[in-house]
């Protein structure tokens, strides 16, 4: 099992961060599946297979990670990144350069990015993110439930300093589980 993990989270190309927040996990916990020293639950596996589109199958040995899931090349997942953040930039009605401005990054960096010449790393991600006022997670994955109302280091460090709201989420969630 725990080869499998490792060998998934390597071909999405994804950091322990980006495979283990989405799970709800911490980056630890998913080091520990891959090292052996813990055994994923049931729940993380059915959340890596919703989460990362895998076929169960591939955790028990009846499918090859290629037939498993369809592992797209850093060239297309670049392309796909650039075509959403020239999507949204143009949404919101701002110029490479005034998006450039607000997320103090070069106009060429941006440009190289939205047309899939560059990589967008995980720091840059969230600047261009915090600009737009999306999810860092919806521009580097496309998944749609990540794009409004992020939960990003600024929504956390507002939610510290609200005790109230926090007592709210916290009834709403306890009110969810039961």
């Amino acid at each position: 099992m725990k080869d499998k993990i490792a060998q998934l989270r390597h071909n999405l190309n994804l950091s322990l961060v980006a495979f283990s927040k989405p799970l709800g996990c911490s980056p630890t916990q998913i080091k520990r599946m891959e090292i052996g020293t813990v055994i994923p639950s049931e729940d993380i596996l059915e959340r890596i297979c919703d989460r990362f589109k895998v076929d169960r199958r591939y955790f028990t040995g009846e499918l090859k990670l290629e037939d498993a899931v369809q592992i797209k090349s850093k060239e297309e997942k670049c392309i796909e990144i650039g075509k959403r953040l020239r999507e949204i930039r143009k949404d919101k009605k701002l110029t490479i350069v005034q998006l450039g401005e607000l997320c103090h990054t070069s106009e060429s960096r941006l440009s190289e990015i939205e047309t899939g010449k560059r990589r967008l790393c995980e720091p840059t991600a969230k600047r261009i993110a915090k600009a737009l006022k999306v999810g860092s997670e919806w521009l580097l994955t496309g998944e749609e439930k990540n794009k409004d109302y992020p939960v990003d280091d600024d929504m956390v460090e507002w939610l510290k300093n609200h005790e109230e709201v926090r007592k709210e989420i916290r009834a709403l969630m306890d009110k969810e589980e039961d």
